[in-house]
């Protein structure tokens, strides 16, 4: 081989040499790129992945703290409710019952709180992430298959714990819809009947109906004042029972009044000897009015402190003569001051007596009536006044009340 021969030799080697180093090295820098790229797509991946179990982890918190909530605030509504089935006399209630079950139902052991207690996740991934210092030459796939079933793991447990929170907060709703209720019919029922049973009983009955108001719009049934208003009711039933009790109590002294006075003034009349009537006990002083017959505007001041009567009593004596076929009176002003007179001199001494004027042909005294129709109402229902009132020969008549006293002259 001459020189020049080896010498093509040598630049063919080295060319070859060269061509063959250019294709490794770019071989070689193709696959750290893509080395690179498939690096960044699995930190990306294990990114995302990892910012998805710790959202869920927050989710799954704070489901299981709405849980925890709702199974408290249930637990304590049927602490609550409890003495209400005695007190409010709630018996065999199926709707109830039923709530109380679902309620043990999703306690598992009776206490609701209990059964929303999850144990805290750990939000590290199962599969440790990759040491950014020491990466693989490959991406790690187990990795993200190990995030992967973190969340699926996340997702079921959140699944399970929001089910239940809806679960108690919807059984806590029911119930308390159902003892509010119960407790709006109570209360009603109970003003009610206090109501019934103790008709002279006004002023407890006020706080009686406005407590009752309060119960029936009540929201928050199990609330810490609802328990206070209910014993606020019943003590107001309490006041209206012993309310009536003192009305009963006055009442039966009055009417004993009554008929003492009675008896005493039909003693006095009977010995008074004379001219007729005698009295009946019964209200208080009464009010005025007018009437035909001629008569003055009743209800008129004569003489001191008598309230001319006349013209109230005339229309009712009148009427009364009419429907026995008499003839109508008419009003007499001196008859009314002689009335009065009367009348005065019996509010003076306290004698209920006759003959302390003069110058009348009849006379009816009575004592402790409300007004004139009451007393009109006695007369008539007693003989010797009924026949001075029905009494043909008369033609006038007046009539004064002073104070309880009442005296009807005619004339």
């Amino acid at each position: 081989m001459t020189s020049r021969s080896r010498m093509s030799f040598a630049v063919v080697g080295a060319a070859a040499l060269a061509a063959a180093a250019l294709i490794i090295g770019t071989a070689y820098g193709n696959a750290s790129a893509a080395h690179a790229d498939a690096l960044a797509v699995l930190d990306q991946q294990t990114a995302d992945l990892t910012a998805q179990v710790e959202a869920s982890d927050v989710a799954l918190a704070a489901q299981n703290d709405r849980a925890t909530a709702a199974g408290a605030r249930l637990n304590a509504a049927l602490a609550t409710a409890e003495p209400w089935k005695t007190e409010l006399a709630v018996g065999a209630d199926a709707e109830l019952t039923t709530l109380e079950q679902a309620a043990a139902a999703l306690s598992g052991t009776g206490n609701v709180a209990t059964t929303v207690a999850l144990t805290t996740h750990d939000t590290t991934p199962a599969i440790a992430l990759p040491d950014p210092n020491a990466r693989p030459a490959a991406p790690e796939a187990p990795v993200i298959v190990g995030l992967r079933a973190e969340l699926a793991d996340r997702d079921a447990r959140l699944a399970d714990v929001t089910e239940r929170a809806d679960s108690l907060e919807q059984t806590a709703d029911d119930y308390a819809a159902a003892w509010r209720a119960r407790i709006a019919t109570w209360a009603t029922t109970t003003a009610d009947a206090a109501a019934a049973a103790n008709p002279h009983a006004p002023t407890a009955l006020q706080t009686v109906s406005s407590t009752k108001d309060q119960l029936v719009a009540v929201e928050d049934v199990f609330g810490a004042g609802v328990p206070q208003t209910m014993q606020a009711l019943r003590d107001g039933v309490t006041a209206m029972q012993a309310e009536e009790a003192a009305w009963q109590q006055a009442e039966a002294a009055r009417v004993a009044e009554a008929a003492r006075a009675a008896a005493e003034a039909s003693r006095r009349s009977a010995s008074s000897g004379g001219s007729s009537g005698g009295s009946s006990r019964g209200g208080s002083s009464g009010g005025g009015g007018s009437s035909g017959g001629g008569a003055s505007g009743g209800g008129a001041a004569v003489s001191g402190s008598g309230i001319d009567r006349t013209g109230e009593l005339l229309g009712l004596v009148n009427q009364a003569r009419a429907a026995a076929g008499l003839g109508s009176l008419g009003s007499s002003s001196s008859l009314a001051g002689t009335s009065c007179a009367q009348s005065q001199w019996m509010s003076d001494t306290g004698r209920f007596e006759h003959g302390a004027t003069s110058g009348w042909r009849g006379e009816n005294i009575a004592w402790g009536f409300s007004s004139a129709q009451s007393v009109f109402t006695a007369w008539m229902n007693s003989e010797g006044h009924r026949e001075n009132i029905l009494r043909p020969g008369f033609t006038r008549m007046g009539a004064c009340q002073v104070g309880a006293y009442w005296t009807q002259q005619f004339g």
